[in-house]
């Protein structure tokens, strides 16, 4: 008959578990803590340019030198926002990378476990059983493959994207 886990081997995989979820909120409140300095950092630059912009408009002696400073102010605006846009693309792919790191150790572990289970279950497993276990294993074994390469397709569609 199989053995069912023992208190410290049930201690680990809680612990573990923990390690893992304890890992990943670390990580989200990073990229949200890099996110809000981002987002601090935008709102303290648009408020000096604002008011940068508000002295020089103060200081204008026409209309057409009001239109020439209206034109100044917005022509680096595009470019900025496209800087934006890449530190957010940034600190997102940073945290989905870290996620992933997380999210693929917790595969591999759990698909070794479920392996050395299968393993396990061969070994008390009745004549009788042992033809439908090899079928299941058999079916693990195909699905695992089958993830394997789905997510080694996806890594290199990643890999394409990010050099776009």
């Amino acid at each position: 008959m199989m053995e069912s886990l023992s208190p410290e081997q049930f201690a680990a995989a809680q612990r573990a578990s923990l390690d893992a979820m304890s890992g990943l909120a670390s990580k989200a409140l990073e990229g949200f803590e890099k996110l809000l300095a981002l987002n601090l950092e935008t709102m303290k630059s648009a408020l000096a340019e604002t008011q940068e912009g508000a002295q020089k408009a103060l200081a204008a002696k026409d209309l057409s030198e009001l239109l020439a400073l209206q034109i100044e102010l917005l022509q680096p605006v595009p470019a900025k926002a496209l800087a934006y846009r890449r530190q957010l693309y940034e600190i997102a792919m940073n945290a989905r990378t870290e996620f992933d790191k997380v999210a693929e150790a917790n595969y591999e572990a759990n698909k070794l476990g479920m392996e050395n289970l299968m393993d396990g279950a061969g070994a008390y497993a009745p004549a009788s059983a042992v033809a439908p276990l090899a079928a299941w294993q058999a079916a693990f074994k195909a699905t695992s493959a089958w993830y394997d390469s789905l997510q080694a397709t996806v890594k290199e569609g990643r890999c394409c994207i990010n050099r776009i």
